[in-house]
């Protein structure tokens, strides 16, 4: 499991091509420019995964 984090150079690219060619910018034309993040956790199995996943301390929910 690997959380989205936002690649800052290529939004700010995308931003910058966007003001210029359309003259707008909407928060959701950020997410082309999210990647994958360091693995919050991993597992060799199905069951191994739930165990890992129930035993994270959740921040929200």
């Amino acid at each position: 499991m690997e959380p989205l984090v936002l690649d800052a150079e290529a939004n700010a690219r995308r931003y910058e091509e966007s003001m210029r060619t359309r003259g707008m910018w909407m928060p959701e034309m950020e997410w082309p420019s999210l990647k994958p993040g360091e693995p919050i956790l991993s597992a060799n199995s199905r069951e191994e995964f739930i165990a890992k996943l129930e035993a994270l301390n959740w921040t929200y929910g």
